[in-house]
């Protein structure tokens, strides 16, 4: 079965739609101004093989109890003006074989209790102008085999409880103008098998309880005209097999109450360093 929304499907009977979408093999939203998902207890779609988003000027969801995607073979976004998930109390993306977030002027995440990006192959954020993950109770990124963040002008992660990087193959960030984590109890990078924060302007961890680095095979910070570790009340790189500080133009660890280096296997001179 394929499901098609386009130019030609009015949205003034959104409430006639089903809530839930299952068993379908793909599903596609195509050429639409205007895509809102508001004020419905719960929203999932399930055992789709594909599920599309693409040449929208904006997606709302919007007040929402439960928003799932889960199980599947692809889900993508891709082409559009805003995308927003706001006022949620659950936002789950699960079981997924590719999630991509591609080309988009504007990706918010904002007021969810919690947001996450559980057992997925591959995550990918590309050529996004901003995205913002703001006001969140957790942010968790778990099970995954890649996850990306590429070609985005601002990514910022603020107001969060707390904020897990766990169990992932590779975490890249890469080609951002300004990369920030402010305002977070806990940020935890941990068991990865590389973490790289590449080609930046800025990269900033400012007014956090507790960053912490471990059981890492290789942490790389390379590029980048500012780093700053700053306002922080404990700072850990714990069991990693290489930390590598490069091409960075400035330095600092400012305000820390306790910096803790253990288990480190290499760690590699700072070359181009500013004073």
């Amino acid at each position: 079965m394929y499901v098609l929304f386009d130019e030609k499907f009015h949205f003034d009977f959104m409430e006639r739609m089903p809530t839930s979408m299952r068993n379908v093999e793909e599903v596609l939203f195509d050429n639409l101004d205007d895509l809102e998902f508001r004020d419905l207890d719960g929203l999932e779609f399930r055992n789709l093989d594909d599920l599309e988003f693409r040449n929208l000027d904006d997606i709302e969801f919007d007040n929402l109890d439960d928003l799932e995607f889960r199980d599947l073979d692809g889900l993508e976004f891709r082409n559009l003006d805003d995308l927003e998930f706001r006022n949620l109390d659950d936002s789950v993306f699960d079981n997924l074989d590719d999630l991509v977030f591609d080309d988009l002027d504007d990706l918010v995440f904002d007021n969810l209790d919690d947001l996450v990006f559980d057992n997925l192959d591959d995550l990918v954020f590309d050529y996004l102008d901003d995205l913002v993950f703001d006001n969140l109770d957790d942010l968790v990124f778990d099970n995954l085999d890649d996850l990306v963040f590429d070609n985005l002008d601002d990514l910022v992660f603020d107001n969060l409880d707390d904020l897990v990087f766990d169990n992932l193959d590779d975490l890249e960030v890469r080609n951002l103008d300004d990369l920030v984590f402010d305002n977070l109890d806990d940020l935890v990078f941990d068991n990865l098998d590389d973490l790289v924060f590449d080609n930046f302007d800025d990269l900033v961890f400012d007014n956090l309880d507790d960053l912490e680095f471990r059981n890492l095979d290789d942490l790389e910070f390379r590029y980048l005209d500012d780093l700053e570790f700053r306002n922080l009340d404990d700072l850990v790189f714990d069991n990693l097999d290489d930390l590598e500080f490069r091409n960075l133009d400035d330095l600092e660890f400012r305000y820390l109450d306790d910096l803790e280096c253990n288990n480190l296997g290499d760690i590699k001179r700072l070359i181009s360093v500013g004073t």
